[in-house]
């Protein structure tokens, strides 16, 4: 975990002129906010971490394009701007606000890496504490999705369902491409139906610390920013079914 020693640099993307105002104000008032600037898009605000390199961005989901094209075309640029924003070296920490708390509000939180998963009408206060958390290497998305079994079951049920995608799958010729292990496969099985690490030590007659050992290697290989986030990915790339 990072500490604070400096300000943090936050971008807002897509957030209102209202809520970005009241951000913008309280963070003024703030030693460890540095800087907190808007920007309407998802495209102009790869093109602004580029060049500033932010530490945490705020994003509205569902995600907002500029571009005015079929909408097979805007999820495959969608896809291709979100794996952008990925793989940015450092990556920003993302925290997804939504209007409501449905399972595609928290599909697309979870699709873009979110280490956070908040609606539109939190207070700006709790906005900045969760933003100071995901500064410092925490994921509360994970909290959000184990506390609401209902809601992450139906998660589960959108992934499931590939016309309703909003983003990409993959092509053919990344089909069956799988960085894995089965082991490796197996533990994220586990954790696509819910189970703690605990639970998945026992299912599989191993430490805890194994399978901590696991996941790691599951973030690293997929390039994933959590647990749920990589759970998307494999299913995206058809690496894991949930039969």
């Amino acid at each position: 975990m990072r500490e604070v020693t400096e300000g943090v640099q936050v971008l807002l993307v897509g957030l209102s002129p209202e809520l970005s105002l009241s951000l913008q104000a309280l963070a003024h008032l703030l030693e460890d906010i540095q800087s907190v600037a808007r920007v309407p898009t998802l495209e102009e605000a790869l093109e602004v971490s580029r060049a500033r390199m932010p530490d945490v961005l705020l994003v509205e989901v569902p995600l907002q394009s500029a571009r005015q094209e079929d909408p097979s075309d805007v999820a495959s640029s969608m896809e291709s701007l979100i794996q952008e924003l990925l793989d940015l070296s450092p990556r920003p920490a993302i925290v997804a606000l939504s209007r409501a708390q449905n399972e595609e509000a928290l599909y697309q939180a979870v699709s873009v890496g979110a280490a956070a998963f908040l609606t539109l009408d939190t207070p700006p206060e709790f906005i900045i504490s969760t933003i100071r958390r995901v500064y410092r290497g925490e994921q509360p998305i994970e909290y959000t999705i184990m506390a609401n079994v209902a809601l992450a079951r139906q998660v589960l049920r959108y992934i499931r369902e590939p016309e309703r995608f909003r983003v990409a799958g993959p092509s053919e010729s990344e089909i069956g491409r799988c960085p894995l292990s089965p082991r490796e496969l197996t533990v994220l099985h586990h954790v696509a139906q819910g189970l703690s690490n605990k639970e998945i030590a026992a299912q599989m007659g191993v430490r805890e610390q194994t399978v901590k050992n696991y996941v790691s290697a599951i973030l690293r290989k997929t390039g994933a920013s959590a647990r749920a986030h990589a759970v998307i990915l494999a299913m995206r790339h058809r690496w894991l079914t949930l039969d």
